[in-house]
């Protein structure tokens, strides 16, 4: 039997850039059906012996030779040699039109076992969860830029709530008890180009609450500094300008492990998929969280027309700034007022390290009056609830004291006049109520 070599992986360089692709691919057809469209005049699915893709035809131009040469039946699959093509792109695919081809072999075993290519171009990606015994029991098996096959039920794939998927895809997989994930060790695929839909940096004050791809130049970094978080806490946060062609500069800023580690220097060129834009008081910043991802100076050619520019015109630009330090927690009021109905919009970006801090006016309009103080540990660092025993006061943190303190812990609802909210006060509280909790809990029992 002839030993024929098909163009492996070529549809995967079609789909990081069809324009690039192996001019003159060799391709075994595994379907063909005779339509009746404006372009092409047989529809096909072909292999190219790692991937399969169904958006492929012949053009109209060679109807009359493809449909003497291409056998009209399903046991037959031919190999061709492409000697020209052009792609037909539309917002969702690129359609792989061969317009001229070699006929190899009318009839072959069918080649290596292809699986099917979705001819994404923009480098999407899925979103994959687990939970709790699953997710312990997968994440093990998991390596970054590994190769898997996943397997499960149907009820596996489910609708992406937008709200937590930065994907952009219409789906995602839950895995399940009975989700089956293995290795593809036999093949191994590239991990796909980090690839863009680019949005100007002017553009993206239209898209407040939205995902967007970015790339800019990093024009300013500062030093990680060390805050702390609403839960008393410490994290890092670090600020960064970024600005292109559109002379327009926004803030970004990042967390934890991601602000400590950021590696970027000024000048270097940034790109972030699916980057969150958040809008506050008429100002714009980024944020990212673990469905975005980062890269410095990714390979492409709009990598190199952003340096030139940065080199030979930033310096005399007029730059536009549509930020204030980004998400810098304020002292003045005015700036980061908001109303109670700001936080039942869809789709609202909580930052998953700092949460989200804000200053409201209004008036106190229910209040408990149970539980308003309680017996705390007297361990310094140490506000566990205590209970009495053999004289002692214990807590859940193993502090055993001969002694506790008074601390607050007041539920009251605050309205203003578009919502309401129940909030907590702790030490906060002795500004509301005048006194000391260990003068109020004297008195209580006085």
């Amino acid at each position: 039997m002839e030993n024929i070599q098909l163009s492996e992986n070529f549809f995967q360089e079609f789909a990081e850039d069809a324009h690039f692709a192996e001019p003159q691919p060799v391709l075994q057809i595994l379907q063909s059906r005779k339509i009746e469209a404006a372009t092409i005049c047989l529809r096909l699915r072909c292999s190219d012996g790692v991937f399969s893709y169904i958006h492929c035809g012949f053009d109209k131009a060679i109807a009359e030779k493809a449909e003497n040469e291409i056998p009209d039946d399903p046991s037959k699959l031919p190999v061709i040699k492409v000697l020209a093509y052009k792609v037909l792109a539309s917002q969702d695919k690129n359609t792989f039109i061969i317009t001229d081809y070699d006929l190899i072999s009318i009839d072959m075993p069918k080649i290596g076992n292809p699986k099917g290519h979705t001819g994404d171009a923009d480098g999407q990606s899925i979103k994959i969860a687990s939970f709790a015994e699953t997710a312990e029991k997968f994440f093990p098996q998991l390596e970054e830029n590994g190769s898997y096959y996943v397997s499960g039920s149907q009820n596996c794939i489910k609708p992406a709530n937008k709200r937590f998927n930065s994907t952009g895809h219409d789906y995602e997989i839950t895995l399940s008890h009975d989700s089956v994930i293995e290795a593809a060790e036999k093949q191994s695929y590239e991990a796909p180009k980090f690839v863009l839909k680019q949005t100007s940096l002017d553009k993206l004050s239209s898209l407040s609450g939205q995902y967007a791809d970015i790339l800019a130049v990093i024009d300013k970094v500062e030093d990680p500094v060390n805050v702390k978080k609403k839960d008393n806490t410490e994290t890092y946060r670090r600020n960064i300008q970024l600005i292109d062609q559109s002379a327009t500069s926004i803030a970004l800023t990042l967390w934890g492990v991601q602000a400590e580690g950021f590696s970027g220097a000024e000048g270097q060129i940034i790109g972030i998929k699916n980057a969150f834009i958040r809008e506050y008081n008429g100002t714009y910043s980024v944020a990212v969280n673990s469905g975005c991802r980062i890269e410095l100076d990714p390979e492409s050619k709009d990598t190199e027309i952003l340096h030139q520019w940065y080199e030979g015109e930033r310096p005399n630009a007029e730059v536009k700034s549509i930020s204030t330090q980004a998400n810098a927690v304020s002292n003045n009021l005015v700036d980061e007022l908001r109303l109670f109905s700001f936080f039942s919009i869809p789709n609202l970006f909580v930052d998953p390290q700092r949460g989200i801090y804000f200053n409201n006016v209004g008036i106190v309009s229910q209040l408990r009056p149970d539980n308003v103080l309680y017996m705390s540990c007297d361990n310094k660092d140490c506000s566990k609830k205590v209970t009495e025993g053999n004289g002692l006061y214990g807590c859940g943190n193993g502090h055993s004291l001969s002694k506790f303190k008074y601390r607050y812990m007041v539920s009251m609802e605050i309205s203003d006049m578009c919502g309401t909210a129940w909030v907590t006060l702790f030490d906060k509280a002795e500004a509301f109520f005048g006194k000391p909790a260990q003068e109020m809990g004297e008195l209580q029992i006085s």
